[in-house]
């Protein structure tokens, strides 16, 4: 039966492949020394004219090489040059090797294992090696036959994902009919409807920012991140597919600026001090203006990150677990993609519990979201560190300066006992096997190793509000601002291509110089990235600031997340779909980076757009305010009457008045004053405006506007006399509005003092 097995397969591969090296009994072109040894260690054949032209099986078979037992006191030649190859680490191994081959459909992929070996066992003998022969589950596929059998899961989540599209088509609907009704959102039940209106989405996506703190460069800084996170998992991806001159990545090891690319997962820590630097300033930011701290606080800001990301999260894990398997098919289809679909299915729940850096590590759903997991767990240690921060002021100082000293002593204790590489290394065998990789579980993923970069955002964050609580409006001196970028453009390119020596074949392992390398490494490019935003905070990011508040890159930047969940599986689709071996150049590398680029943002705005943002909206709708975001409540005057308010950037200044600025003051205009004239308030801004309302309030009052104007009429003034006891005129913009000159709002309320104004209610 093997015989029989054996000559049908030689004939299949004769016919689908013109050449002895799809012949069994053409030994040289499985054993060829310079094939092998030169070569790459994958050849896939012609999957394509397998499956497609003769509707027959393809099967990837694995092989493993090792020495002829009556070879062992003198090995072959070619068994030297394996072991050779074997023995640098810049070397892909030549002893386990992948080879396409066609049979007739039908065959049970073990018996075409069984005879492969057979056949091949004494030409294999002839060269001085042994190969052992197997076929993984999956391994062949069939002409007509899905890779995968669709389930109940499959068609389940096929009938969510037309649900969710036709609620998105329905809400769209309702929206575009109460614009040209003029009517706005009564209900609850119709105000959550509206959370998955393209239009309100669409408009929420490309409006300016909406924090207290300009924060455009961040979103620039998220954009160009994810951009570099993409380049190094397309790289990670590339070494683990069949490839056909694989000494172009191995003499890649020896240039310097390469480094820079094989190391590129350490920018995924600029997240980390962007996280740690939001939390730290808008949480000291709200414990200030309210004077008052409870427990409750962590629990509703826990709950409110976790409702805002697990949606999206749970979403590409359905996704990934069900339709994305049925997308396509091609010789490493199966691989790429069973694996989410079986670890998924089986360890969800860790990814969705955010533990999974943690959990099943080794065989996580999901690879790439190891980052959320470390990311959530850091940001409510940190939530309880800051609550000390605020309540005892004077140990601040002390308390963050130990945690800085703790997140470095945990890595360098880790390393060195658990004898880890300095970091972790993009070796050609460690990128094929990253799921089992040690370094890669001990040291990459968990969160007590990665708490350095989030620590000095924590730490620029605190240093940020203290500066502007105690001197506000003063800019840092020239000094302060030199060094800032001396160490801003120094450190974070020297960490990168710092391991340059432990990518060399003659490095020597050290475990007291990979205890201190992962000690400071992480800390050194977190204090480099922590810099770049507080430089632009603080107003001397120039160029820099500049350049990443680029107004295309803030719709960019709020899609990162979204980029981040699907871009990965995104990628192994491609490769996925790859039926012959890819030539490795420069230029390919790029042009397929940037449509990696495109492609991940192409689905990111889908995913954003229909799970993302909609469910974000709701949980402002359905849950109570202690839910929400911080900073959203309106300023407040207390007071007789206003004689004169001014308010610019993120200062107040008045007549006997102090105040913390609105939310929104900064997006909303340049300058912006409200004065009292007898009876007469008026506010009047300066500057632009985003899509949204602005109104103002006389004596808390919020009445439905009398007049309501869009785009150019914005130069017009609003004139409301009348009340008890006022009535409120608002100006609504559209979302691509930008108004220059004076906005004026007059509100008449006779015999009525001014107590409340509220600016930008978005």
């Amino acid at each position: 039966m093997l015989a029989a097995v054996v000559a049908v397969a030689a004939a299949w591969s004769a016919v689908v492949h013109a050449g002895p090296c799809w012949n069994l009994t053409h030994p040289e072109c499985w054993f060829s020394g310079r094939a092998l040894l030169h070569g790459g260690p994958s050849q896939l054949g012609d999957f394509h004219g397998c499956v497609d032209r003769l509707r027959q099986q393809y099967c990837l078979l694995s092989l493993r090489l090792g020495p002829a037992v009556d070879s062992r006191e003198q090995p072959s030649q070619l068994w030297l040059g394996i072991q050779e190859a074997a023995a640098l680490r810049t070397r892909f191994r030549r002893d386990l090797l992948e080879r396409g081959l066609c049979v007739p459909a039908g065959v049970a992929a073990q018996r075409v294992a069984e005879g492969v070996q057979s056949a091949l066992s004494e030409a294999a003998s002839a060269e001085g090696v042994t190969a052992s022969v197997e076929a993984a589950e999956g391994a062949c596929q069939t002409a007509g036959v899905d890779a995968f059998q669709w389930d109940t899961a499959d068609v389940a989540v096929g009938g969510v994902a037309v649900f969710l599209l036709v609620l998105v088509v329905v809400a769209t609907t309702t929206e575009g009919m109460l614009r040209l009704k003029n009517s706005t959102a009564k209900s609850k039940g119709l105000r959550a409807l509206l959370c998955f209106s393209l239009i309100s989405n669409w408009r929420r996506l490309s409006q300016p920012p909406r924090k207290r703190l300009n924060l455009r460069y961040v979103q620039g800084t998220r954009f160009l991140t994810m951009t570099i996170i993409i380049l190094g998992h397309r790289i990670v991806l590339l070494e683990a597919a069949p490839i056909l001159n694989p000494e172009l990545i191995e003499k890649s090891y020896g240039r310097i600026d390469w480094t820079t690319i094989f190391n590129g997962h350490l920018v995924v820590n600029t997240y980390f001090v962007i996280s740690g630097f939001l939390l730290s300033y808008l949480f000291l930011q709200e414990v200030a203006s309210k004077r008052k701290f409870r427990v409750s606080y962590i629990w509703w800001a826990c709950l409110y990150r976790y409702l805002r990301l697990t949606p999206s999260y749970a979403a590409t894990v359905a996704v990934a677990s069900t339709l994305a398997p049925h997308a396509g098919r091609g010789p490493l289809w199966s691989r790429l993609l069973g694996w989410d679909r079986r670890a998924c299915r089986s360890h969800w729940w860790a990814n969705m519990l955010y533990v999974n850096n943690y959990v099943h590590a080794d065989d996580t759903c999901l690879l790439h979201t190891w980052y959320l997991a470390t990311d959530t767990q850091l940001f409510a240690v940190f939530l309880v560190v800051l609550a000390a921060v605020w309540r005892w002021p004077r140990a601040a100082p002390h308390l963050l300066a130990a945690c800085a000293a703790l997140s470095c002593l945990v890595p360098a204790l880790a390393a060195y006992f658990l004898q880890l590489d300095p970091t972790l290394l993009s070796l050609p065998e460690t990128l094929r096997r990253l799921s089992y990789d040690e370094t890669f579980l001990q040291s990459y993923v968990p969160a007590h190793m990665s708490a350095s970069p989030y620590v000095a955002g924590v730490i620029a964050g605190y240093v940020l509000h203290r500066r502007q609580s105690q001197a506000p409006g003063k800019r840092l001196p020239k000094w302060a601002a030199a060094l800032c970028w001396v160490v801003l453009l120094t450190l974070p390119m020297a960490t990168l291509v710092s391991p340059y020596p432990f990518y060399q074949d003659d490095w020597l392992d050290s475990p007291t110089i990979a205890a201190v390398y992962q000690a400071f490494f992480r800390l050194t490019y977190g204090v480099g990235i922590a810099l770049v935003i507080f430089a632009s905070a603080s107003g001397v990011g120039w160029f820099a600031s500049s350049a990443l508040s680029w107004r295309p890159f803030q719709p960019l930047g709020r899609l990162t997340y979204s980029a981040y969940l699907v871009h990965y599986t995104m990628q192994k689709c491609k490769f996925g779909l790859q039926f012959h071996e890819e030539y490795v150049a420069e230029s390919r590398v790029i042009s397929h980076w940037f449509s990696d680029i495109m492609e991940a943002y192409f689905c990111a705005l889908v995913l954003c757009l229909m799970v993302e943002l909609p469910t974000s909206a709701l949980c402002n709708v359905l849950l109570p305010q202690g839910a929400r975001k911080e900073g959203q409540e309106a300023p407040s005057w207390k007071g007789d009457a206003i004689n004169r308010v001014e308010v610019s950037k993120n200062a107040v200044v008045g007549s006997g008045i102090s105040l913390a600025p609105s939310v929104d003051v900064n997006m909303c205009a340049t300058t912006a004053s409200a004065s009292t004239n007898g009876s007469v308030t008026t506010l009047s801004m300066d500057g632009r405006a985003p899509a949204g309302k602005m109104s103002a309030v006389v004596n808390g009052s919020h009445r439905s506007p009398p007049t309501t104007m869009n785009g150019s009429a914005a130069m017009q003034s609003v004139d409301s006399t009348s009340g008890s006891p006022a009535e409120v005129s608002e100006l609504v913009t559209t979302p691509t509005s930008e108004i220059y000159g004076a906005a004026v709002w007059r509100v008449t309320a006779p015999d009525v003092p001014a107590t409340a104004i509220e600016t930008c209610h978005l």
